[in-house]
């Protein structure tokens, strides 16, 4: 159902201008660039993330806000508009809920070409968005802080886990 509820969104999706002020409160311009390379659906997620790690950290004098915001906004900024088809994106996203991502790492590979080519891109995407992302911030000049916590927001949740990182995926599960 939670599926459903996320390609109903993706239809849906639209960035208002009060969005667009959010966003470029929060980011530098070569992030905003990095940004606006996303899909709409992608940006709206995105915003969505912000938005709810913002009420979950609410009050947290423990919690970095403006990191994780920023984190919350450019998470899967590793999948650029034009990438990936609308449609071998929801096979890749269906395959991860059924197989688990172990299943897009092993059998996604990069590049682009026929029908099934493009498919396997699309789990190489899936699966090494938050490294692709990660490396697109330090060209960007991101802070540390923030580029750590775009790589490991997929990552199984461990006991060093920062406050910020178990914000980012709560959210990012919720959204």
């Amino acid at each position: 159902m939670r599926r459903v509820k996320q390609v109903l969104s993706a239809i849906r999706a639209e960035v208002t201008p009060q969005d667009a002020a959010f966003v470029a409160k929060h980011l530098t311009q070569s992030e905003l660039e990095l940004f606006r390379q996303m899909s709409l659906p992608d940006q709206r997620h995105c915003l969505n993330v912000a938005n709810t790690v913002a009420e979950l950290a609410g009050g947290l004098r423990e919690v970095n806000q403006p990191v994780l915001i920023k984190a919350a906004l450019l998470h899967d900024v590793g999948r650029r508009r034009g990438d990936v088809s609308t449609s071998d994106k929801i096979m890749a996203v269906i395959s991860r809920a059924v197989f688990g991502s172990g299943f897009a790492q092993k059998w996604g590979k990069q590049g682009r070409g026929g029908a099934w080519e493009n498919l396997r891109h699309a789990f190489y995407v899936s699966a090494n968005h938050p490294e692709i992302g990660a490396k697109l911030l330090r060209q960007a000049g991101t802070e540390e802080q923030v580029i750590n916590l775009v790589r490991y927001h997929h990552h199984p949740a461990g006991m060093a886990d920062s406050k910020e990182l178990s914000l980012l995926r709560q959210a990012d599960d919720l959204n």
